[in-house]
């Protein structure tokens, strides 16, 4: 809770265009974003929002589909916080931090319970029929937190998505419920597929400011 002073000063900043670090109101943190930065990852990306900084990384592996979604794929998010980003006895509140944060990114990224919605497109994911379908396992890495955390989160995941790479995939047998499926994997990464980033939105976060009474 702010007290009543700490409000008529960012009052007075709004009205005077300018705030405590230089900036004027419409003035949006610096932005920098480096991709493919973890070798071992299908895609990642580390974004820096002012001095705010996080790292994400894209997993894909081959999994099961929802049973009320057999036709599509699944991306799941996960969202933490480096101890350097944690002061000292806050792990606890900060656990609740990175669970809202995962939330959020779930609930704008992933689609609605109908699997309608989704950023990415969850029925180029489907290999089998309700039997097998692609996994993004999006994790996020939250290594200094300094304002515009969920920004910073949402620049790295879709720059993250960007760089990820899902390889070639032939479906050999599974025809049938009695016939195991196999698979070719293409180790060419040149024939590699990559995602559709029309839909992936840029979040911004926004808040709004009460007069003082």
């Amino acid at each position: 809770m702010l007290s009543v002073t700490e409000r008529k000063f960012i009052q007075d900043g709004i009205s005077q265009n300018i705030r405590n670090d230089g900036r004027q109101r419409n003035d949006y943190r610096g932005v920098s974003i480096d991709q493919g930065l973890i070798p071992q990852a299908s895609g990642s990306a580390r974004v820096r929002v002012g001095r705010t900084d996080v790292l994400v990384g894209v997993k894909v592996e081959i999994g099961t589909p929802l049973p009320e979604h057999p036709r599509l794929g699944r991306v799941e998010f996960a969202v933490d916080f480096s101890t350097a980003a944690t002061p000292a006895g806050a792990a606890r509140a900060y656990e609740d931090i990175a669970s809202d944060l995962t939330q959020a990114l779930t609930q704008t990224l992933g689609g609605g319970p109908s699997g309608t919605g989704a950023a990415v497109d969850l029925e180029k994911l489907g290999l089998i029929e309700g039997r097998t379908c692609w996994v993004l396992h999006v994790d996020g890495l939250v290594l200094v937190s300094d304002g515009n955390v969920l920004d910073a989160l949402g620049f790295a995941v879709k720059a993250a998505l960007e760089d990820t790479r899902i390889p070639r995939v032939t479906v050999i047998g599974g025809t049938n419920e009695d016939d195991l499926a196999d698979f070719e994997v293409d180790e060419d990464t040149s024939s590699a597929l990559h995602l559709d980033m029309d839909r992936i939105p840029v979040i911004v976060t926004m808040n709004q400011v009460q007069t003082l009474t």
